[in-house]
């Protein structure tokens, strides 16, 4: 497997109804717990090395216990698997071919996974897969702030920064790394009209017509807690709720709305997004002749305090060749 798949963006913006869609309905396994190796393991890897079957295996059993999905499928205890990785002396080949012993669990052979933050780590994951293939969802701000409040019962600040530095980070990438690595995706383009949103999606993946089922599905065991509110069992066509697109409007107030609009003003311009407006499909054709080449992005280390998705301090970053 030389192209895993990682899908990245800020919290409430549709990462897993974009895992669900392709783990649902392509050849690729997408695992349905965010596994967060890079958002929160890559910065403790060092306490592993030098590398030696014991402490391989000692990996392996504090992620599992992190990660329990690798006890659920029983990946944990395979011994086979566990004494292959364990002659391995390279940290791309270790996690790959855990990942790999995933998908072989629903006779996969392609693997992904989907963590919110992604996104702040994609020179370490070019690092350990120079083919990786990097999917970032986007969303309308206010529709993000309104499900981060209903979700989390939280107040509509923090969420607004978070998303203004995910998309700055993510803008910038966008701007800088070939088109076959990074694809911006929109929340709001895979509800209105699924079919036409999904196809430049199995391009980037590299997936033809009949890697796809007939009908678009969801695994509703696969599918979590994104799907509790905007889940829909219906036609194909409407896997995800229209109402999901302007709900904010009942559930902000016309100050939050405001202020909101206020602080994310410079990155909806880009993207496409105009107050109160009225969605209409082709935010990504849109953007396609709106690259910013100007450095629209703050530290690193703000977006983590604001995400808190770190159990420890990170060490400095990868230096990268693309910012």
């Amino acid at each position: 497997m030389s192209s895993p798949i990682f899908i990245s963006g800020t919290q409430r913006s549709g990462t897993s109804l974009l895992r669900s869609l392709i783990d649902s309905n392509t050849p690729i396994y997408m695992p349905p717990a965010e596994m967060k190796f890079f958002v929160r393991y890559h910065h403790k890897l060092a306490r592993y090395e030098p590398l030696k079957p014991a402490s391989i295996q000692q990996f392996i059993a504090d992620y599992a216990q992190y990660r329990p999905v690798l006890h659920h499928t029983g990946v944990a205890q395979n011994s086979e698997m566990i004494a292959t990785i364990s002659q391995y002396d390279n940290w791309p080949s270790i996690y790959a071919t855990l990942m790999l012993a995933l998908a072989q669990t629903e006779n996969k052979q392609w693997w992904g996974e989907k963590s919110p933050a992604n996104e702040y780590f994609v020179d370490n994951i070019l690092h350990f897969y120079p083919q990786s293939k990097i999917l970032y969802t986007v969303r309308d701000p206010w529709a993000v702030v309104a499900s981060s409040r209903r979700r989390y019962k939280q107040g509509f600040l923090r969420p607004t920064l978070r998303w203004v530095l995910s998309i700055r980070r993510a803008l910038t990438y966008y701007n800088q790394l070939p088109k076959h690595t990074f694809h911006l995706v929109f929340y709001e383009d895979l509800v209105l009209n699924l079919h036409e949103a999904l196809k430049p999606i199995w391009t980037f993946l590299g997936l033809s017509s009949a890697d796809v089922a007939a009908k678009l599905t969801i695994n509703q065991a696969k599918w979590g807690r994104g799907g509790v509110t905007s889940y829909k069992d219906r036609q194909e066509e409407q896997l995800v709720w229209e109402d999901s697109l302007i709900a904010y409007k009942r559930e902000l107030t016309p100050r939050e709305i405001n202020i909101i609009g206020w602080l994310t003003r410079r990155e909806r311009q880009l993207l496409g997004y105009q107050a109160e407006q009225a969605y209409t499909y082709g935010f990504s054709q849109q953007l396609q002749s709106k690259k910013d080449k100007s450095q629209l992005y703050y530290p690193h280390y703000l977006g983590h305090l604001l995400n808190g998705i770190t159990d420890r301090p990170l060490r400095t970053p990868l230096t990268s060749s693309f910012t």
